[in-house]
């Protein structure tokens, strides 16, 4: 029983669908209104499904990975692609006659379209940027005081950039099992290497900036919890962004000078102060 759940539990990249839910509640509690966890565990649906629906569609260059889960048992995926969505939708119309449909619906459509973005330079990045992000504007929406420097938005934007660097570490990982399959300036070879580490860690910096910025605002009223899980993102935000530049920190070797096996040692160093990052800003922010 262990061993047919584990798989797809994986396949549901629980480090990435869990974090989409909670976001919800994020959003919900920035704005100052109450969290609709239906709406939260939809949220959850359409992201493990997304990746469900992605791993399929690449089941055949993901043997490649190691990855043979989707390719030895196609079936399987498409009934629970076609039950999840069938859900999905289901719980979708209860939600039509709200505010929520105006977030909802694009990242519904975009999650079930985002697999046949592949051959499409940067298109993909950008599609999983902004439905991760989302779930942030839900609160937006509901708030009535439709400030345009909600904290929402702010917030909004700082996961955008922040999971678009992830994204690109994803690409710089997978860059030689994906040429051919799928277009990324990596894969194209239009970027050198070390320019498209450059670019995530310049997104890094602008979402540092932003949070410093935000934190010296909210850092009397937040509460100790929320300054201390906030002064946490900052800090492995500094991280991921002295990883990818190392050229700030003395005595390392420039990107440009360093073998394969090194770039993929740092590249799991990266995910892992991103997820921290990520970990430490949902929590901070649920007690603001």
């Amino acid at each position: 029983m262990k061993a047919k759940i584990l798989p797809w539990i994986e396949a549901m990249r629980l480090s990435v669908t869990i974090p989409a839910a909670l976001l919800v509640h994020v959003g919900a509690h920035l704005a100052h209104t109450d969290t609709n966890w239906l709406l939260a565990f939809e949220i959850f649906l359409i992201a493990g499904l997304a990746m469900i629906h992605n791993d399929y569609y690449d089941r055949e260059n993901d043997i490649k990975k190691g990855k043979t889960f989707a390719y030895e048992h196609p079936q399987e995926f498409r009934r629970v692609l076609i039950i999840g969505w069938l859900v999905v939708w289901i719980l979708a119309l209860t939600f039509l006659l709200l505010q929520y449909w105006v977030t909802l619906l694009p990242v519904i459509v975009i999650s079930i379209c985002y697999s046949y973005f592949r051959k499409i330079i940067y298109l993909q990045t950008l599609c999983v940027a902004l439905t991760s992000a989302s779930p942030l504007i839900i609160g937006h929406i509901d708030d009535s005081q439709k400030d345009p420097m909600h904290l929402n938005i702010i917030f909004f934007f700082v996961v955008l950039l922040s999971i678009y660097a992830r994204e690109v570490i994803k690409d710089i990982e997978d860059r030689n099992t994906d040429k051919g399959w799928k277009n990324t300036p990596v894969s194209k070879g239009r970027e050198p290497l070390h320019e498209y580490i450059e670019v995530a860690g310049s997104l890094m910096c602008i979402c540092t900036m932003i949070l410093v910025a935000v934190f010296k605002q909210i850092s009397e009223h937040a509460s100790p919890v929320a300054s201390l899980f906030l002064m946490l993102a900052i800090g492995c935000c500094g991280g991921v962004l002295s990883w990818q530049n190392p050229d700030f920190l003395p005595g390392v070797p420039r990107y440009r000078e360093r073998s394969d096996t090194e770039v993929e040692i740092d590249l799991a160093t990266g995910k892992k102060w991103f997820y921290g990052a990520m970990f430490c800003l949902i929590v901070g922010l649920s007690f603001v």
